[in-house]
């Protein structure tokens, strides 16, 4: 029997911990200078911005801080830095992708279903619950700087990690569900249905992805709270390729050209990105308020 708070043990999954971040690093690096040539073209005004790109830029580039931080985490080992600071970035930034690539999701899902308000609104309110659990886990995990090892966990809430999944794991299955029973069964003319059929097998592989390769492992190590380590072990890769995913599928329903198609016009959307912004608002104040009153 395995004891998993063994300091060998501890020793050997940190050590997988480092690993697998680091080559999650080369991975969305390589994915990140391949794709660069889509955020030129909307930068350099080529390509048209809608205000839903937004949440593409955040959760593309916010995740590659995140990366940032964890490499700075993991690899600085001699000069002391404050690890509770870094990995509560790492936190509200990485927690938050995740939550974003549900928004880009339910952005699509909204579109096919002409903008809807019986979809919009319950859309809105489960991502409002979301990021309400994202607002409460991003200080689950505390940290300290080990001289020689560079920052260490010393402790993390799993229950918060496992309620953040199950609620994500949740949400995408409606928003997929929604989207499937639309397509499915209301195609309309050849313009229309090319549209759906792209959305369709995207949101698709996405959902798959996401889901079940990368969110149910998450919910499995966050609920069997091995020790403090493998709880959040499955944390990068969850976010890392859902991230990626989502910024796939945004790219490649932009980049679809047909005359007059335009489905990011709606005042109904905006919702979605008040609520966003809204909650991140919330957050940072919150901690802002709890670092406060640790000073004092």
């Amino acid at each position: 029997m395995v004891d998993w708070h063994s300091p060998e043990v501890l020793e050997d999954n940190a050590l997988a911990f480092n690993k697998s971040i680091h080559c999650l690093i080369g991975l969305y690096l390589w994915e990140f200078v391949n794709t660069l040539d889509f955020d030129w073209a909307v930068i350099s005004g080529e390509q048209k911005f809608r205000w839903p790109l937004f949440f593409y830029f955040y959760a593309r580039y916010g995740m590659l801080g995140v990366l940032i931080g964890f490499a700075i985490a993991l690899n600085v080992t001699k000069t002391h830095i404050d690890c509770q600071g870094l990995f509560l970035f790492i936190q509200i930034v990485g927690n938050t992708c995740l939550g974003v690539a549900s928004i880009n999701l339910s952005i699509r899902t909204i579109a096919v279903w002409g903008e809807s308000l019986y979809v919009t609104i319950p859309l809105a309110a489960l991502i409002c619950g979301q990021f309400g659990i994202i607002l409460k886990s991003v200080t689950n995990v505390h940290a300290s700087f080990i001289f020689g090892s560079g920052c260490s966990i010393d402790s993390s809430e799993s229950t918060l990690f496992a309620a953040m999944y199950l609620y994500t794991m949740g949400t995408d299955f409606i928003v997929m569900c929604l989207m499937v029973y639309k397509l499915w069964y209301k195609r309309r003319h050849q313009h229309r249905s090319r549209i759906m059929r792209l959305m369709f097998v995207d949101g698709l592989a996405y959902f798959a992805l996401a889901y079940v390769d990368f969110l149910i492992p998450s919910q499995i190590f966050s609920l069997l709270d091995l020790n403090d380590v493998m709880s959040v072990i499955a944390d990068g890769p969850a976010s890392i390729l859902a991230t990626v995913a989502s910024c796939r599928v945004v790219r490649r329903l932009y980049r679809f050209r047909s005359p007059g198609a335009e489905i990011y016009r709606s005042a109904a959307l905006w919702l979605l990105a008040a609520l966003f912004l809204h909650s991140v608002s919330v957050m940072v104040n919150r901690r802002v308020g709890i670092t406060i009153g640790c000073i004092h």
